[in-house]
């Protein structure tokens, strides 16, 4: 019987999962991620369309419904709304972005007036704390897993107004509020860019810790097909369940505590969303970029909610 069977012939509570998984796991991590990626795939159009409408809450008269918002969040774990962020103020930042990207050299670690360069790791710039703390923006390039994609750090250090609108739109008080009923600590920290453009591989599903966190994604191009690799999320996997007790068991076993490869497909949930659209996501839930086609692109604004 194969690891997944195992879990699902015992996720009846806590105690099975556990005994289950005493003994160490020796199946390939690699495959189970793909299978999860094939599972993905096969989904139709109006399957993901309707996995989408279960998180997807509208603005009422161009502001938050902040009920619906908080419901939503602590059952799924997710939100999108839709509309969110004016697509010519995106517009006007994306070129920004893509102009300096032009003139930016990826060959390796370098600093230019722009931006710093790090190329796969920098040991001046070891942790988050010290990316987020350096006085310019950082672009980092990925060369592990997600080889390809570039996480830029601290836009609002480029000081442009189209930066200051969306950062101000991502912390508003409202927002604020929401981040602080996950946990009054949170507050938002700095304003990062993800872009991928076709990054063919990715990570498989993880978490980034038990403890709830909050990300704000905004789609700064449309991703309205699985070639433009959406941003994935398990709807529910945030809370406590028989399945993370199977995966810290699986992920202890492998090495990899913050992997989650057990989880329930059906509540998988590929964000396909327009331009402008923001996505609320509780980090201790499943989640991963999806693989893109040759011709994929996708390019996210992410504010944090950290821990002051």
């Amino acid at each position: 019987m194969n690891i997944i069977s195992r879990v699902k012939a015992k996720l009846t509570n806590y105690q099975d999962v556990v005994t289950q998984f005493e003994s160490p796991i020796s199946e390939n991590f690699q495959e189970i991620a793909c299978s999860i990626d094939d599972y993905i795939r096969r989904l139709s159009p109006s399957e993901i369309k309707k996995r989408n409408s279960d998180i997807t809450v509208p603005l009422v008269n161009k502001s938050i419904n902040e009920v619906k918002v908080l419901d939503t969040l602590e059952k799924f774990g997710v939100v999108i709304i839709p509309n969110f962020i004016d697509a010519k103020v995106l517009s006007k930042l994306n070129k920004h972005f893509f102009d300096i990207l032009k003139r930016t050299s990826f060959d390796k670690n370098n600093e230019n007036k722009d931006v710093r360069v790090v190329v796969g790791k920098d040991d001046e710039l070891p942790t988050y704390q010290h990316l987020a703390k350096y006085p310019k923006p950082v672009f980092t390039l990925r060369t592990g897993e997600d080889k390809g994609m570039i996480d830029a750090f601290n836009l609002e250090k480029f000081e442009l107004d189209e930066v200051s609108q969306i950062y101000k739109s991502l912390s508003t008080t409202k927002l604020t509020k929401i981040a602080s009923s996950c946990d009054p600590g949170l507050s938002p920290a700095n304003l990062n860019l993800y872009y991928n453009k076709a990054v063919l591989t990715t990570c498989g599903f993880h978490h980034d810790g038990f403890r709830d966190t909050l990300k704000l994604f905004v789609y700064g191009m449309d991703v309205v097909s699985l070639s433009d690799g959406p941003y994935c999320y398990v709807k529910g996997s945030h809370a406590d369940s028989p399945w993370r007790a199977a995966n810290m068991i699986v992920s202890r076993s492998w090495g990899k505590p913050l992997e989650t490869p057990m989880i329930e497909l059906r509540n998988i949930c590929p964000i396909l969303a327009k331009k402008g659209s923001l996505i609320i996501s509780n980090q201790a839930g499943s989640h991963k970029g999806f693989p893109q086609s040759k011709g994929g692109e996708r390019l996210l604004y992410v504010l944090r909610y950290n821990y002051a």
